[in-house]
């Protein structure tokens, strides 16, 4: 019994078909990579142009902030003039009820629509104001430790975001919790010889998940954008990420390597 298959060349009449198939499966490869890399740049694109929309939206909260103080303090200036000439009125008739009812009145329009300050950095500061009063409304109880000034960081707007969207993210999870519990969340910036940003927010423990690297993720379809930009943020930035689940409590660190200057041995 011969043995088979035998040798293409015993077998002439089937040669074309041989070569024809060593043509087709290459192109076969070459098709299907081609494929999984369009797709893998059309994944990247897409997440690329939705960190770019977060950071816009950032954008926007910032400037309806600057937007929102201008106005009121235009028409704080504008009411000045009314409320001194109204109080000259009251001290000269020796009213002081009423001219006492009158200061009281404009110092409550006066902390309104001040802005509280938090840090140094007017852009930092409007995103931690802006998220800070908006988690408030909410009922979420905000603590605000930041003691940095950042000035080794190489673009304060982008960390301005990368802040946004931690908040953004820290309410999200606040929310999840049930009214009857305790929703808090804890903003921490320190440096000495490194910058550390840290956000802690009250959790439903059930509802955080993770990948197999320890990052977060949202089982709701168009939801995560924040965490990849932070994390897009932090690797631009050479910066180390760690998240936490603990006791209902989820927690965002992210530590950023020190300033070549602070790496020099004093001498």
């Amino acid at each position: 019994m011969s043995g088979w298959p035998t040798r293409i060349t015993e077998r002439p009449q089937e040669l074309p078909s041989f070569i024809l198939l060593l043509l087709i499966i290459p192109t076969v490869y070459l098709t299907i990579f081609a494929l999984l890399y369009y797709q893998c740049s059309l994944d990247t694109r897409l997440q690329n142009e939705a960190i770019l929309q977060s950071q816009l939206t950032g954008f926007r909260h910032q400037l309806q902030i600057f937007q929102e103080a201008e106005e009121k303090n235009k028409i704080l200036r504008h009411d000045l003039r009314h409320y001194m000439n109204q109080l000259s009125v009251c001290l000269n008739d020796g009213n002081l009820q009423a001219a006492q009812s009158y200061l009281q009145h404009f110092e409550e329009l006066c902390s309104i629509s001040a802005v509280t300050c938090y840090c140094k950095n007017p852009t930092m500061n409007s995103t931690l104001s802006y998220y800070a009063s908006r988690a408030e409304e909410l009922g979420i109880r905000v603590n605000i430790n930041f003691k940095a000034d950042c000035k080794n960081l190489s673009d304060e707007t982008e960390f301005s975001i990368m802040m946004a969207n931690a908040f953004e993210n820290a309410i999200n999870g606040c929310l999840k919790v049930p009214e009857a519990r305790k929703r808090e969340i804890r903003l921490t910036c320190l440096e000495e010889y490194q910058l550390l940003f840290a956000i802690t927010n009250t959790c439903e423990e059930k509802t955080v998940l993770f990948d197999e690297n320890h990052i977060p993720i949202s089982g709701s379809p168009g939801h995560g954008i924040g965490t990849r930009s932070i994390l897009a943020y932090a690797h631009k930035n050479n910066a180390a990420v760690d998240y936490q689940l603990e006791k209902g409590f989820f927690k965002l660190r992210i530590l950023f390597p020190p300033a070549p200057e602070s790496m020099k041995q004093p001498g």
